[in-house]
């Protein structure tokens, strides 16, 4: 089989450098990642995760590569989320630095111990929702769709001419441009264009 070697570089765990995950691809059509038997390499402090949330999480990192008739866990599962988020690690005090600003007298409240609990749980969730991984769009298609060709336009112009739908009610990537060629070819925008255009 082949081996794998995946680096990720963890910087939300305070001593964590990067971790080194092994696994061995099967030759044969189908076949799952089998994690070896090698621990997790890391800096202080050491953690070590079960071969199988190892695999679950290679098998979602390398889902692109496989066969598309074979199911695979995709990067918004629950499962493989909540093996980032381990890997990433809740850390108050990190996820709620304050920015540098204007500086403001502290607030103090009297609480109870029931009290205090219920914020620190408060406190918990919001961090979840500030950690949440971002999701992951797949690649764009490019765009090679010709609308027309008129040839009687063909060297009365030098320069190609961008025609773009201006409505405010139209989402950016729904948003319709086309660019006439010199040759008399109309066609809709690459990506590249578009990305152009809107900032205008």
């Amino acid at each position: 089989g082949t081996t794998v070697l995946l680096w990720s570089l963890l910087r939300s765990s305070p001593g964590v450098e990067r971790v080194c995950f092994r696994a061995r691809i099967q030759p044969w059509h189908g076949g799952l990642l089998q994690p070896l038997p090698c621990s997790f390499e890391m800096g202080l402090p050491r953690r070590r995760f079960s071969s199988e949330a190892a695999s679950y999480l290679l098998k979602s990192i390398l889902a692109e590569s496989g066969s598309p008739e074979t199911k695979k866990p995709t990067f918004m599962d629950e499962e493989v989320q909540s093996i980032l988020t381990k890997m990433t690690g809740l850390n108050l005090q990190k996820t709620f630095k304050p920015a540098i600003q204007e500086l403001k007298p502290p607030t103090y409240k009297l609480m109870t111990q029931a009290q205090l609990e219920e914020a620190t749980r408060q406190a918990v969730e919001a961090a979840k929702v500030r950690l949440k991984m971002p999701p992951v769009l797949e690649e764009r298609v490019p765009i090679n769709d010709v609308l027309a060709e008129d040839k009687i336009l063909e060297g009365t112009e030098t320069t190609k001419y961008v025609f773009t739908d201006i409505s405010y009610s139209i989402p950016h990537r729904e948003r319709f441009i086309v660019v006439r060629e010199p040759s008399g070819t109309l066609r809709k925008a690459s990506w590249e264009e578009r990305d152009r255009m809107i900032q205008v």
